[in-house]
């Protein structure tokens, strides 16, 4: 079938290996080019197809999988995305890292049918979007608008993200001082399974004091506040993180950004800046636009210089965003909103 997912698996285990490659075929949507066992096999397949997509384990007998994608990228661009067993500290760290090197996404390991089927379709909404290894230090040609010289006190910044969003908040909060004045909160769609682990590599590799939302947790200037999986996360009066993870999906995930957007809009208003990063699909949209109506300062990222487009693409359409920027730009609007610097 022409519309076929050209797929490598890059696996050392052969009974996952095996099973994995059955669901593929049998998915109709994917055609599977091979299944490397090494990460040399996996680099030299790679640099002889056209894929479009590759998954990779972190856990190889002749080399990391961080070396594979290292090796696989170093000669041409091509979607990856990590997939690992239930993760300890040490592999959701190696698993996260791959990210920097331009990995799109990590993800568990599927062990039901149902988690197989969840992890074909969204590998095949992945090759949907174009294929690119851009920078967020990209200076695209941007049609920019006058950036507002805000004089209220800024309160709160919320900051949505999705695929490509770890790398991305990482150039980001590098770039922020660490006695930023005002609270950060973060609604990063993320696997359950790597929740706390991106938590603590995040902290690991910012500034800023990183922390898991927890309820009734007390919002702190230069703090770096992060939705857990499986919740939405809000802030309420006064300054207090809620969570509910009893209540349904919003735009199809849990956290949900436009819940966290919505909630500052609510109590912060004309004192937040809302930041839509890169990311696939609309999640965050919704509560961007409430927060520009409520008087808050919008951004979305510059869609050449996402990672993944689609999120801060939808903003802007939706005229959610009072300016577009590049990482660099919002960076710096928020040194100088925040009155501080590096």
């Amino acid at each position: 079938m022409t519309n076929q997912t050209r797929i490598l698996i890059v696996e050392d285990s052969p009974l996952f290996a095996e099973f994995f490659e059955e669901i593929m075929k049998d998915s109709g949507l994917f055609d599977v080019v091979d299944v490397a066992t090494t990460g040399k096999e996996a680099t030299r397949i790679a640099a002889t197809e056209c894929l479009d997509i590759i998954t990779m384990d972190i856990h190889l007998p002749d080399m990391s999988g961080l070396d594979a994608i290292r090796n696989i990228l170093s000669n041409k661009s091509t979607r990856i995305v990590v997939l690992t067993g239930d993760p300890d500290f040490a592999t959701a760290r190696r698993a996260l890292d791959a990210l920097t090197l331009g990995a799109l996404d990590v993800r568990a390991k599927p062990t039901k049918p149902k988690e197989f089927s969840e992890l074909a379709t969204y590998l095949k909404k992945l090759t949907r979007l174009p294929l690119k290894r851009p920078s967020s230090k990209t200076k695209a040609p941007l049609a920019r608008q006058r950036v507002s010289r805000r004089s209220d006190s800024l309160g709160i910044v919320a900051i949505a993200a999705s695929a490509g969003g770890p790398q991305t908040l990482v150039d980001l909060l590098n770039q922020i001082p660490k006695n930023f004045p005002v609270p950060i909160v973060v609604a990063q769609h993320m696997s359950p399974e790597f929740s706390h682990h991106f938590c603590a590599w995040l902290g690991d590799t910012v500034p800023q004091t990183v922390r898991l939302g927890v309820e009734g947790a007390r919002l702190e200037p230069g703090t770096v506040s992060v939705a857990p999986a499986g919740a939405h996360m809000r802030v309420a009066t006064p300054n207090l993180i809620t969570l509910d993870s009893a209540g349904p999906l919003i735009d199809c995930h849990k956290p949900s950004c436009s819940a966290l957007f919505d909630s500052v809009a609510k109590l912060y208003g004309r004192n937040s800046v809302g930041i839509q990063l890169t990311g696939m699909g609309a999640d965050g949209v919704a509560g961007l636009l409430a927060m520009k109506q409520a008087g808050a300062y919008t951004i979305a990222q510059n869609v050449e210089s996402a990672v993944v487009g689609g999120m801060p693409r939808r903003a802007q359409e939706k005229g959610a965003c009072c300016a577009v920027m590049v990482v660099e730009e919002i960076a710096n609007y928020l040194r100088t909103r925040g009155k501080v610097r590096v």
